[in-house]
């Protein structure tokens, strides 16, 4: 048999080493993060701490909220006589004075208008909505002039300057095209917050009618229209200090200027800030013949014109007519105007009345004005967010206490006038502008020192002293600001 041949052994081919690959050197340890577990302490097996919960700002009620009793009327005029029941507090802020062939009473809420009444406000809701559906165009209620003719045509020197509206024509549709605005203002949501957060002090500033006019009293005294079953624009508290406008002139000029915030307060300070640098103070004093002059209107300057702005004629001089300005009637007239052009989106204003002066209450928010004329002082045109200028509850008291059963206390006075316009001067400390800037250049090119130069005049009758602003480095500040912008 032959012998197998023995196999050759393989012959193994050596391995292509690849060459290694350089290590990277070690990264150093990152600090451990506070808040991030950390390696070098155990975690603890006792489970996860329970978190607090977040707490949440405490938000009023909200707009647009339908009663499950009424949503099968929505589409329908009477879907507002539902809602006006399930909701009594708004119901019996709507207020009206009707004439005597109407009613015995003097006044009547809601609940007991005649039917004919209640008839007139549905039918001019539903004009309102149809007005907005249609993009703010084209609406198809009532027309009445804006501004309203004044029916009590005043000579200069009468003992009584009135503004006067025809009861049938003038008064009566327009307080119902304000009402029917406000109430689809909150049934279809147009606004974030709601008439049903609202005291029912506060809902009547915005509804009631008897706070809007005053019918006819034929006594021979303020109320005594020479138009016969006339309305005079002040009602019963004599707050209605402008000629107001149609809510389909007021409301979109809020809109479409973007003044409508997210809350009430949010549109206060929209609105201040818009006043702030628009509106010029009127000049002179206030008689018919200088409100046809500044607003071309004998009467109570109309909201409208205000907004629109107006030449300041001269009777002497008929030929020039100088640019328009927007020029509003002082502290009571533009605590009147914010009371008005506010109502338009659903927020309550009053007025206080201290030293003399006028001072808007935004009484839904708590907030305060420490004068009328606050937003458009010289001083107040500086760098700083508008809602700085309103005061809180707090603030207003202790500025300008005020007893009822004293209302001419001296002390209280006192304190009261030394506060009027004081926040501004507070901030002005803080933010300068360009007012401040001009007297500080004044003083300087006259050479007055801080003690006796208009700076500090400006500053002396609030309480501060020259130490008080030194404190605070303003002249420093002055000098620096004047010499980045310029000015001297």
């Amino acid at each position: 048999m032959a012998k197998k041949k023995p196999k050759k052994p393989k012959q193994h081919k050596p391995k292509k080493l690849k060459p290694k690959k350089p290590k990277k050197p070690k990264q150093p340890l990152k600090p451990h993060r506070p808040g991030k577990p950390d390696p070098d302490k155990p975690r603890r097996k006792r489970g996860k701490k329970p978190q607090k919960p977040l707490k949440k700002r405490p938000r009023g009620p909200r707009s647009g909220s339908i009663p499950r009793a009424c949503r099968t009327l929505i589409g329908s005029p009477n879907l507002l006589d539902c809602w006006l029941e399930h909701n009594p507090k708004v119901a019996d802020a709507i207020i009206w004075q009707p004439a005597p062939d109407v009613s015995n009473a003097s006044q009547l809420a809601w609940p007991d208008w005649t039917n004919a009444m209640k008839a007139e406000l549905r039918q001019a809701w539903m004009d309102a909505r149809t007005w907005h559906a249609n993009g703010m165009t084209n609406f198809t209620g009532t027309f009445i002039e804006d501004p309203p003719p004044n029916q009590d045509f005043a000579l200069e020197g009468a003992p009584f300057f009135r503004t006067v509206f025809d009861a049938q024509t003038q008064a009566w549709p327009l307080y119902l095209a304000i009402v029917a605005h406000s109430l689809a203002t909150e049934i279809d949501a147009w606004v974030p917050w709601s008439l049903r957060g609202y005291s029912p002090e506060a809902l009547e500033h915005i509804l009631s009618g008897a706070l809007m006019f005053r019918r006819d009293t034929n006594d021979g005294g303020a109320w005594d229209s020479d138009h016969p079953g006339g309305y005079v624009l002040g009602g019963a508290m004599s707050l209605e200090k402008v000629t107001p406008s149609h809510p389909t002139f007021t409301y979109p000029f809020l809109t479409q200027n973007s003044l409508v915030g997210s809350t009430a307060l949010a549109t206060i300070a929209h609105v201040l800030d818009w006043c702030r640098w628009n509106l010029s103070h009127y000049l002179g004093s206030f008689t018919p013949q200088n409100a046809e002059n500044h607003w071309q209107y004998r009467g109570a300057a109309p909201v409208r014109r205000i907004i629109e702005g107006t030449p300041l004629l001269n009777p002497q001089n008929p030929g020039v007519i100088p640019a328009p300005k927007h020029w509003t009637p002082g502290c009571w007239g533009t605590s009147g105007f914010l009371r008005s052009l506010l109502r338009a989106v659903n927020i309550p204003v009053t007025l206080k009345f201290r030293c003399g002066h006028t001072l808007p209450y935004f009484i839904g928010a708590g907030r305060y004005l420490s004068h009328g004329d606050d937003p458009y002082n010289a001083l107040a045109r500086a760098n700083y967010p508008a809602e700085l200028l309103l005061l809180d509850e707090a603030t207003f008291n202790s500025w300008f206490p005020f007893d009822p059963n004293d209302p001419q206390n001296p002390a209280n006075q006192a304190t009261a006038c030394q506060h009027v316009g004081r926040r501004v001067i507070d901030l002005a400390v803080w933010h300068i502008g360009d007012a401040l800037l001009f007297y500080y250049c004044q003083d300087k090119a006259n050479g007055l020192d801080h003690a006796s130069g208009q700076v500090y005049a400006l500053f002396s009758p609030h309480g501060y002293s020259v130490t008080d602003l030194e404190a605070t480095n303003l002249w420093q500040r002055l000098a620096a600001e004047a010499q980045l912008q310029g000015k001297c």
